[in-house]
């Protein structure tokens, strides 16, 4: 930080250095090699733009009919407007309408047991009757 030449001279030469130069192309090679691959939209945009070039001078198309068209299937085919491979899943055969079936089973019939203050077993010291009947109703 106190070095005011050497700061300088990094200034100068810095474009020049070995190490500089090697650590800018080795960064410019993995910067290349990540665009070259191409996602499904930009080899979309490829496409169309292949098949929307026009000659300079001519002001033709410089795909032909067929070649163009043949771009533009495939656009739309990597774009997702057509699908080769679309699957009808109706199981229906006959729709002429649905039936509904609702079914109840038997219900079982309760077995009732009355609780009432003379067949009571408690260790409530009460000998008066209980001021309200209580029944245990059980299912199957």
């Amino acid at each position: 930080m106190e070095d005011t030449s050497a700061a300088l001279w990094i200034a100068a030469n810095w474009l020049t250095d070995p190490i500089v130069i090697g650590a800018k192309d080795a960064y410019l090679k993995t910067l290349k090699a990540e665009t070259s691959l191409l996602d499904k939209d930009a080899f979309a945009v490829m496409l169309m733009e292949m098949a929307e070039e026009v000659h300079p001078e001519r002001r033709t198309y410089l795909l032909s009919g067929k070649e163009r068209i043949d771009a533009l299937k495939l656009y739309a085919e990597v774009r997702g407007f057509l699908n080769k491979n679309e699957t009808n899943i109706n199981n229906f055969t006959n729709n002429e309408g649905l039936k509904v079936v609702f079914v109840k089973s038997e219900p079982a019939q309760p077995k009732v047991i009355e609780h009432t203050a003379s067949n009571a077993k408690s260790e409530i010291l009460n000998d008066g009757p209980l001021p309200l009947k209580i029944k245990l109703v059980r299912n199957g």
